[in-house]
């Protein structure tokens, strides 16, 4: 009869003992777990920012090349200027480049966005290239006619 009562005993203080490793475990694993969430949260929290900022950085130059499109040609240079100089474009970099083809000139025109804390780093980048022919019209050119519609003739009379 001691014999199973100690042993009893034995058998009680295993099942608590394997109950306290179960649990020791469980513990970890949880640990662990909380912890891959957090930095994935934390990670995500940065990547949306970052695609905030890219998106705003992209409208931005977006909106400038629309601005600088209404412009006449011979007004492109002079609108760039005030475009610098406005303040609601700030992060933005343009690039002009001349350039002919044939009997006609031209400017590309690249608006960069860029990183406020880091101007190397461009976040998104438009273009916008402007033609402007060159071949003067001949002084003794008639003026185009218009062509009148077959028949149009026809019922006048």
């Amino acid at each position: 009869m001691v014999w199973h009562s100690q042993h009893r005993l034995l058998n009680g203080a295993r099942a608590r003992g394997m109950t306290l490793i179960e649990v020791s475990a469980t513990l970890v694993v949880l640990a662990i777990t909380g912890v891959a969430i957090s930095k994935w949260v934390g990670i995500q929290a940065r990547l949306d920012r970052q695609t905030e900022h890219r998106v705003a950085a992209s409208l931005a130059a977006q909106n400038a090349i629309e601005r600088l499109r209404d412009t006449g040609y011979a007004d492109l240079e002079d609108a760039i200027v005030n475009l610098r100089n406005d303040a609601s474009v700030e992060g933005l970099r343009f690039v002009t480049s001349a350039f002919s083809v044939d009997s006609a000139t031209g400017v590309h025109l690249r608006v960069d966005a860029t990183d406020s804390s880091d101007p190397t780093i461009i976040l998104a980048s438009e273009h916008l290239w402007r033609i402007e022919s060159t071949t003067p019209e001949p002084a003794d050119a008639e003026p185009a006619s218009e062509v009148e519609p077959q028949g149009a003739s026809d019922e006048r009379e």
